[in-house]
């Protein structure tokens, strides 16, 4: 069996799913066009707390970098100013 991705099921674990996925509870939703109807009370895979926490670490970490970048710019820029000075 394949793995499931977001919002597929009906899984009975995690290992059901891909992944970073994990399968959730009575959490299946109306599918879009084209795709089968679940059973209320059919469990769908949706992404992980762990890989949510550690989606949203990494772009804190990213925007750190660029706020630390913006910094040695601003530091850099005033730095050839106050040379400039007579």
């Amino acid at each position: 069996m394949t793995p499931c991705d977001i919002g597929e099921g009906d899984c009975d674990t995690g290992h059901d799913c891909k992944v970073g996925l994990t399968c959730g509870y009575n959490n299946c939703v109306a599918p879009e066009q084209g795709r089968h109807w679940f059973n209320a009370g059919d469990d769908c895979c949706e992404p992980s707390k762990a890989a949510i926490v550690v989606a949203a670490a990494d772009v804190l970490l990213v925007m750190l970098f660029f706020l630390l970048l913006l910094l040695l710019t601003l530091s850099l820029l005033l730095l050839l100013l106050l040379m400039a000075l007579p």
